[in-house]
């Protein structure tokens, strides 16, 4: 709805003919020579049906040849996400990554309910930000040398903080979807990379690293640089004018994928992320 969705014959779409893209692709899902989402296109016998924002559909009406900002024909292509890198967390992202610009900060807090924020709600839900930081690159640098990968898990309590504001201890179990590592989801992505990915070509997939991962659990190093703090005063304070309400949870809660893609992007802020894990 917020984004005005219109349904139309493609036949029907002015100027679909900026949306053909300049370097074609054999993955691209191409329908009559139009580069489109195949979500948002139904085939209909001979007709073609598709779902196209207001924002495109105005800057098609418009004179010119570019492709509307946000099409895919836009250079905003990057194919479809393979299945062995959908599954991995993000400490198994940051496991195989080559690059670290940042830092992470997570801080875990209590779930409001009747609109104040109550250790009890701790049995039910937990709720955070992550917060991302410049992070020193040199000092890094010096960890990361070398053609090895999986990285060594030590990494991860140079790259996670996780912070846990309630009464009590944190359980194990109620971040282990958030924070757990797999070794043979980490060994598969690394051999799809390795395959597919012209960074990853020259990469050796290092079996002493990878039996240093877990086969499935949290590991040792983040439990190991998790605080606690009982301050749950300071959750409001902190959660003020970015965190959004809890009685919209359902409506806004967004995959940990989703979470990390923006922080990505930003350089120049400190940016935070609403996400909710049961």
């Amino acid at each position: 709805m917020e984004e005005k969705l219109n349904k139309m014959a493609l036949s029907d779409v002015p100027n679909s003919h900026r949306l053909v893209p300049k370097t074609p692709h054999p993955a691209h899902d191409i329908y009559n020579g139009r580069l489109l989402q195949p979500e948002a296109v139904a085939v209909d016998g001979q007709h073609t049906i598709i779902s196209i924002c207001q924002a495109c559909l105005d800057e098609l009406h418009k004179p010119g040849d570019k492709p509307p900002r946000y099409s895919l024909a836009n250079n905003l292509w990057i194919g479809r996400i393979p299945w062995q890198l959908q599954l991995l967390t993000f400490p198994e992202q940051l496991l195989i990554a080559h690059l670290y610009p940042r830092v992470f900060v997570f801080k875990l807090f209590p779930k409001r309910q009747g609109g104040v924020r109550q250790a009890s709600g701790l049995q039910n839900a937990i709720r955070g930000n992550v917060s991302t930081y410049d992070m020193s690159m040199d000092g890094i640098t010096g960890m990361i040398q070398g053609n090895l990968m999986p990285r060594w898990p030590t990494i991860l309590a140079s790259l996670i903080t996780v912070t846990f504001i309630g009464l009590g201890d944190l359980p194990k179990a109620w971040i282990h979807s958030t924070f757990r590592v797999r070794r043979k989801v980490v060994h598969d992505a690394l051999l799809w990379l390795k395959e597919n990915n012209p960074y990853y070509g020259d990469i050796e997939v290092s079996v002493p690293h990878l039996e240093e991962l877990p086969e499935d659990d949290v590991p040792e190093e983040i439990m190991d640089i998790i605080n606690q703090s009982d301050d749950i005063g300071m959750v409001e304070q902190e959660s003020a004018g970015y965190v959004l309400q809890d009685d919209n949870e359902g409506q806004y809660s967004k995959s940990l994928a989703q979470m990390i893609i923006s922080p990505l992007r930003s350089r120049c802020r400190v940016a935070y992320h609403r996400w909710c894990c049961q």
